[in-house]
């Protein structure tokens, strides 16, 4: 990163003719497509005679006494110098099959286990589908053994089958392999505490004690109507009678639904597979490489981008891990 940073990254997109904005601390093509830079890229490697073999599976990769040979579906290839770019196996629709680290273990380099990295999280419970749609900030906090691990506050999406966004792919990296002895606890306030939240809730509560709305207005404008709905539910209260009718239990039940609010504990069961995944964990020992990507044991071996051992939360780390390794790896190859 330090070889080649976010500012190098820039400068050398835009000597390939891409224009870029920022959004809040995000950097984007101006024309907020994907495509753009892969256009840059291609237009780029055309320009200077490169020769790009697509629809070509790599089957092995031996090293001889000088250089390689590739082994392909087609043909053998030699080759002074090889660059292993593959990627690990998130989105395996996009190529990523795992050939990369088959190569890497035929040639005898250490390998940590594969796992699906930035996922949703899949969660018990029925009324996941009442509430699906939903977004709000919260503030989230992963407990192993009832030890508090990993918390983030951000942009919580409930789903038909648990939680996801940027908040929830981030916290994915830190679950450990017994899902049985973790759980998320979520905030569903973060900018209001117990405290606070228990006068507005009673407050509310002394105000509509004899009205005919109903009782889910207790939460109006507070929580998105689905999610106090749900809530509601949770301790005890119907949020389609009217508050005159739930009134002594919404009196009785204030401190339990902040506490609800404040601390809805949900259960994992499993988190989102390679399909789902945008990175991977895991993969080539960063003590096989060198500082200059080439790796130890094997001259004229170069490994960059998510085949090592290397990851970053959302928002952007994980490409620039890319564009740094790779442009370091291909400098000196």
């Amino acid at each position: 990163m330090e070889q080649f940073g976010v500012d190098d990254t820039l400068e050398f997109f835009r000597e390939l003719g891409l224009e870029y904005k920022y959004r809040d601390t995000l950097v984007y093509p101006n024309s907020d497509q994907a495509s753009s830079v892969l256009d840059a890229l291609r237009f780029a490697a055309s320009d200077l005679g490169i020769e790009t073999k697509c629809d070509t599976h790599v089957i092995n990769v031996e090293k001889k006494k000088s250089g390689f040979s590739i082994r392909t579906e087609r043909e053998n290839i030699e080759a002074d110098r090889v660059i292993l770019a593959t990627g690990l196996k998130a989105q395996p629709k996009l190529g990523s099959d795992g050939t990369g680290i088959s190569i890497a273990r035929k040639l005898g380099l250490t390998i940590k286990e594969v796992t699906p990295g930035l996922v949703p999280i899949k969660c018990k419970g029925d009324f996941f589908k009442a509430i699906s749609g939903v977004r709000i900030k919260a503030y989230l906090h992963l407990y192993k053994d009832n030890q508090e691990v990993f918390g983030e506050l951000g942009e919580l999406q409930l789903t038909n089958y648990g939680i996801s966004g940027i908040v929830v792919m981030n916290l994915s990296n830190h679950l450990g392999s017994d899902i049985n002895n973790q759980y998320v606890v979520i905030d569903a306030l973060p900018d209001y505490d117990m405290d606070a939240l228990v006068r507005i809730l009673q407050t509310r509560c002394d105000s509509f004690e004899t009205s005919n709305r109903p009782a889910s207005s207790l939460l109006l404008g507070v929580l998105p109507k689905k999610l106090g709905d749900q809530l509601l539910k949770m301790v005890g209260t119907n949020p389609d009678r009217t508050f005159r009718e739930e009134y002594q239990g919404i009196q009785k039940s204030i401190n339990k639904l902040a506490l609800k609010i404040k601390n809805w504990k949900v259960d994992i069961t499993s988190k989102g597979s390679f399909d789902e995944a945008q990175i991977c964990l895991g993969g080539i020992s960063l003590s096989e490489v060198k500082a200059t990507m080439e790796c130890k044991k094997i001259n004229g071996l170069y490994i960059c981008g998510e085949l090592l051992d290397i990851h970053g939360d959302c928002g952007g780390y994980n490409l620039q891990l890319c564009w740094s390794s790779g442009y370091i790896a291909g400098q000196l190859a």
